[in-house]
């Protein structure tokens, strides 16, 4: 799947108060993030962001806005309106772009050791077809 010219930036876009505005997470951003939602580092913000509490939104779309209003507050995220799940999920977005350079991260890529081969349905062993000659 090719990327967008935003997520190319980095940026994903989403609606506050009526508006579109863009997430992005700099390393700047993802420093806020760690210090900001009292983790211990990178690998612990996927199950913080899981969680889809109003604190973490509020950190998130601070972060995320930090790259174009350097000097705004988490306390004025607080009086913003914008949709709950498409602007966490705008924010997850931007994370995995940050994080991964993709949409979507593939943690175990994809040819993961945990999957089982997928069965053959008559004879219940592994689709993998080798002819014999």
């Amino acid at each position: 799947m090719g990327l967008t010219a935003d997520q190319l930036r980095g940026r994903v876009g989403t609606l506050i108060d009526g508006e579109k505005k863009f997430l992005r997470f700099d390393q700047s951003a993802l420093a806020h993030l760690i210090d900001n939602l009292d983790v211990d580092g990178l690998s612990e913000i996927p199950s913080v962001v899981s969680t889809l509490d109003g604190k973490t939104l509020k950190v998130l779309v601070w972060a995320g806005r930090l790259w174009e209003e350097p000097d705004l507050k988490i306390e004025d995220v607080g009086s913003w309106y914008y949709p709950l799940l498409p602007t966490y999920n705008s924010a997850i977005e931007a994370l995995n772009l940050s994080l991964w350079g993709e949409v979507e991260p593939t943690f175990g890529g994809p040819e993961d050791d945990d999957v089982d081969p997928p069965k053959a349905a008559e004879t219940g062993t592994s689709e993998r077809r080798e002819t014999l000659q």
